[in-house]
C-alpha cells in the first residue's frame, strides 16, 4: 500500500525541511511525500539530499516552489544519481518546478 504525506503551503521552511529530513532517514513506508510552497531554501533542499542518500523507499518527492536554488538541488540530484551518474535512489518521480535552479543541473 502507498503511504502519503502532502504538507502544501505550511510554512515549514528550512528548520522544518531538516526535521522531515530526519524522520526521512529512518523511514521505511512513506512513499510519496509533497512538500509544495513551503520556502524551505537551499538549506532545506540540502537537509532533503542528505536523507535521500538513506532513504530507500521514498518514489516520489515533489518540492516545487521552494526556492531551493542550485545548493539544494545538487544536493538532491547527488543523492539520487550519485556523483558518476548511477542511480542510488528509489526515487522514481521528482519535480523541482519553480525553485530558481541553474536549468543545466537538470
Amino acid at each position: 500500500p502507498q503511504c502519503v504525506l502532502h504538507l502544501h503551503s505550511d510554512d515549514i521552511g528550512p528548520v522544518g525541511a531538516e526535521r522531515i529530513a530526519e524522520s526521512l532517514q529512518e523511514n521505511t513506508g512513506l512513499n510519496n511525500l509533497s512538500l509544495c510552497f513551503n520556502q524551505i531554501g537551499p538549506e532545506g533542499g540540502t537537509s532533503i539530499g542528505k536523507a535521500l542518500k538513506r532513504n530507500n523507499t521514498l518514489t516520489s518527492l515533489d518540492l516545487t516552489h521552494n526556492n531551493i536554488q542550485d545548493a539544494g538541488a545538487k544536493a538532491i540530484l547527488d543523492a539520487i544519481c550519485g556523483n558518476n551518474g548511477n542511480k542510488k535512489s528509489a526515487l522514481v518521480t521528482l519535480n523541482l518546478d519553480d525553485n530558481d535552479i541553474d536549468q543545466t543541473l537538470l
